[in-house]
């Protein structure tokens, strides 16, 4: 039996009525659950505007000597893009978003109707949205013949493991056609920067290929950890942003507090690192972004490529009491089990996460893999100023 639409109206005047300094926690769970449901009504209203928005707006008369140019505000009788969002009172990014999700709603009706439901959220649709803006026609046809394939999968994941099941179709779907995906991504890759006059502060901006990517941010990622763990008072953001600055320009340390070059970790399983591909093969970042079999191997010339070889999911990796820090193996161990902090509904990924002791080293606990578990700084700090009791699954 389909899931009978909640009625929004009712919903919100029930929001209205509350008096919320009296609510329990099952009270403010409850709550809060209805008033996803009238965000997501609210979101659906707003894709269907902007899809009538569009409607309303004539398309620009094709150029005779070249392709159609890029929309101009609209005339008279229209609504542009800009309008809508003047109205709705939206920054830019927030606004193009929202554009981008009335298209894919406009496109997958059935999408919307998970949405009204309850069944999916917002952040669910930008991704598959995201997965759609991208997409060459062909690819276009082949993920509309996926439909429900996508909408089984778009109300049983969590927007991360939705974005990481997408990326598996796109692959999947590029191999199909003969499409190198990965190629096409090095191509798009892109970097700029700037300086705001009003405020005096540069700016970097980059678009990367995924594996580039990872590249950066794992040398990135080794530096911020090494600084943090020198001194914790310090924000994470702000050590980044100089810790980038010195591995440009060479200065990150000596002797045993020098960085090495980039350093590139692969999850793969035995089966296809000893024969190549098959069914089920696991070939991937350590934050659960595909990578293909071919460009682990081209990047085994060009970087320090790391294998973390998994046969059932686990790396036996231990040193006992003779280190507290974990070690950068058992730090792979821990890549190849988690894709984020440990914590669940915490989506820092794990190249940003702290490997804790679950049976605290002062207490006698041993640094091994069995006794450890990725934290983001701030459950990490949680863990340890509340005392929570933390447990492998």
């Amino acid at each position: 039996m389909a899931t009978p639409h909640p009625d929004p109206a009712a919903l919100l005047a029930a929001l209205l009525e509350l008096d919320i300094d009296s609510l329990d926690v099952a009270g403010v769970r409850a709550a809060m659950g209805r008033n996803r449901l009238v965000e997501s009504a609210v979101s659906s209203i707003d894709a269907s505007l902007r899809a009538r928005a569009r409607d309303l707006t004539p398309v620009p008369n094709p150029s005779p000597t070249g392709p159609i140019p890029r929309p101009c505000p609209a005339p008279t009788g229209g609504i542009g893009p800009e309008t809508l969002d003047g109205i709705s009172g939206l920054a830019g990014p927030e606004g193009r978003r929202r554009d981008a999700r009335s298209r894919l709603l406009e496109r997958f009706p059935e999408f919307g109707d998970a949405l009204r439901r309850g069944l999916c959220s917002t952040d669910h649709l930008d991704v598959l949205a995201s997965m759609t803006s991208c997409a060459t026609p062909d690819v276009d046809r082949a993920l509309a013949d996926h439909r429900d394939e996508i909408l089984g999968h778009l109300c049983a994941l969590t927007p991360s493991q939705l974005r990481r099941w997408c990326d598996r179709l796109l692959t999947r779907i590029a191999t199909e056609l003969g499409i190198a995906r990965d190629e096409q991504r090095r191509r798009s890759t892109r970097l700029r920067h700037w300086l705001d006059r009003n405020t005096g502060m540069g700016h970097i901006h980059g678009e990367l290929d995924r594996d580039t990517y990872h590249r950066l941010t794992g040398i990135l990622d080794a530096e911020t950890g090494r600084r943090m763990s020198l001194d914790r008072s310090q924000d994470r953001d702000h050590l980044m942003a100089h810790a980038l600055v010195d591995l440009v320009t060479g200065s990150t340390g000596t002797g045993d507090n020098a960085t090495t070059g980039p350093t590139v970790s692969v999850i793969i399983d035995i089966d296809t690192l000893l024969t190549g591909q098959h069914d089920g093969t696991v070939c991937e970042h350590p934050d659960g972004s595909w990578m293909d079999i071919a460009t682990a191997r081209e990047l085994a010339t060009r970087a320090s490529l790391v294998p973390i070889i998994v046969r059932n999911g686990t790396v036996p990796v231990a040193v006992g009491r003779r280190t507290r820090l974990a070690t950068a193996g058992q730090r792979r161990a821990l890549e190849a089990i988690h894709t984020t902090c440990a914590v669940p509904g915490c989506e820092v990924s794990i190249t940003r996460c702290e490997a804790h002791h679950i049976d605290y080293w002062e207490n006698g606990g041993r640094t091994a893999l069995a006794n450890l578990v990725p934290l983001c700084s701030h459950h990490h700090h949680r863990v340890h100023a509340d005392h929570w009791t933390i447990s492998q699954i």
